[in-house]
């Protein structure tokens, strides 16, 4: 039994020390002070009237067992919904509402957004239309937004696949990290693991984000599960899929406005096929691209010294449909990049370019060339070497003038051919070049608009085979 004496005098103090005698009682079951909450407050003011200090709540909001009566028990039941011991009150005239179960989502990655990434279906074993695979680099991420009622504790779990070294990423809500993950070797690209990570979302909109923190890039990610704790509303809110090309940080591309003046129906065909991200440098090492590299006007490509590997873009032969490893708008410059085996199409150079230190151990279709319907201009190459062609070196089909510097070329057909049967003047300067060991010439060209001019130009190959030309070359 309770003594009601002293039980009265302590909630006498408490009433001194917190509240009012004064109460103005809603409408909500439990809430008995009408602060939009139920908490031990509006259970001392239920244990206040049991003893007669303060006039009684109706029974719809203070009989919260609906037995009848306004008392202790109410005030107990009150504390208990208060601290957690249970989840709902009974109020005579109010319906219970049980708190929902926990809702788990699934996200697609290719339904997120990303920076750097293409959607790609190469590897078997997803589970929606593809996977996204991220350029290799830090800082590059994928993004899911969903909507929430109000805050809430969450788990994700992303499934992902990688192989060989761990691809560590962060995982942040609203741009505040909260956790880093580890994605190590999954066993192979066909080969699907999870990784799980524990977040706190804030009630509405939020944007759960992975970032890449190596140069490793992400693994392919193929899709978030997302559980979110009981009693929350959930809305996703999936975003359009971003197919490779300029986003809105890259602003508008020259390709996108540019018309030749002839073959523009070639150029159509080329851009409708154009597979392409758009990049501003490497950080060394060697990694594997599976799409053209587009250098933006006017800006440098700096690889620091790395080696790419083009999948699944070409064999390297003379096949005349393999893609290029990089798309160069009027005034880009490449530089500090190696183009390992299978060199595929190389690099094709729209105009007024530069290649500084660019080397091609195994040249593929062409080193580099400029298309008939590109604009053409000037060509700067320098500092470089390119071995082992099966054909030409470089290629020019538009008119250029080039200017190749402080280069070497070995086991190849030819170092440089204007497209055959053309008469565009096109302007080659060879200044300190070593061209050994070729099968058919230096330069070959059937233009009558064909000048050479060159300096410091050796070869251990016979000087009556070093051209193929209409016009005499000219020493400077």
């Amino acid at each position: 039994m309770i003594n009601k004496t002293k039980f009265k005098q302590l909630l006498l103090l408490l009433l001194v020390f917190t509240f009012s005698a004064t109460i103005t009682f809603g409408q909500t079951c439990g809430d008995i002070n009408v602060d939009g909450s139920r908490n031990i407050v509006d259970a001392l003011l239920v244990a206040q009237c049991y003893v007669g200090l303060t006039s009684c709540p109706s029974a719809y909001i203070g009989d919260v067992n609906c037995d009848g009566q306004v008392n202790i028990v109410d005030a107990l039941l009150i504390a208990q919904l208060y601290v957690g011991l249970i989840s709902i009150l009974n109020c005579c005239g109010e319906t219970p509402t049980p708190t929902p179960a926990a809702v788990t989502l699934e996200i697609q990655a290719e339904d997120a957004t990303w920076d750097d990434a293409v959607v790609e279906s190469d590897h078997s074993g997803y589970t929606g239309s593809g996977y996204v695979n991220t350029e290799n680099t830090s800082g590059v991420w994928i993004e899911w937004t969903i909507d929430v009622s109000n805050a809430a504790n969450a788990v994700c779990v992303f499934r992902y696949a990688n192989e060989g070294s761990d691809r560590p990423m962060d995982l942040s809500v609203n741009g505040n990290v909260q956790t880093s993950l580890s994605f190590p070797d999954s066993g192979g690209w066909t080969s699907w693991s999870t990784q799980t990570g524990d977040i706190i979302l804030a009630g509405g909109s939020n944007a759960i984000r992975l970032t890449t923190t190596s140069a490793n890039g992400a693994p392919n990610m193929d899709k978030m599960d997302i559980t979110i704790s009981g009693g929350i509303v959930v809305t996703p809110e999936p975003t359009p899929i971003v197919t490779p090309g300029p986003t809105s940080e890259t602003g508008d591309l020259f390709i996108d406005d540019y018309v030749p003046e002839n073959n523009r129906d070639l150029w159509e065909e080329y851009i409708a096929e154009l597979d392409y991200v758009v990049e501003t440098g490497g950080n060394g090492g060697t990694r594997t691209i599976t799409h053209t590299i587009l250098v933006r006007q006017g800006t440098t490509y700096d690889g620091q010294g790395e080696t790419l590997i083009a999948e699944g873009m070409g064999d390297g032969s003379q096949d005349e449909g393999q893609k290029p490893l990089f798309l160069l708008e009027p005034g880009a410059t490449l530089k500090n990049v190696t183009i390992g085996f299978p060199g595929c199409d190389g690099i094709h150079m729209l105009g007024d370019n530069t290649l500084d230190n660019v080397n091609w151990p195994d040249v593929g279709e062409d080193a580099a060339s400029v298309r008939s319907y590109f604009p053409g201009g000037d060509i700067n190459i320098s500092n470089g070497y390119a071995n082992n062609a099966a054909d030409k070196v470089f290629q020019f089909n538009r008119e250029c003038v080039v200017r190749v510097t402080n280069f070497t070329s070995s086991n190849i057909s030819k170092f440089i051919r204007q497209n055959g049967g053309t008469t565009f003047p096109l302007t080659i300067y060879l200044d300190t070049v070593t061209v050994n060991n070729f099968g058919e010439c230096i330069v070959r060209s059937d233009s009558p608009n064909c000048y050479v001019y060159y300096r410091n130009l050796s070869s251990n190959e016979s000087q009556s085979d070093w051209w193929r030309l209409e016009t005499t070359p000219q020493q400077y």
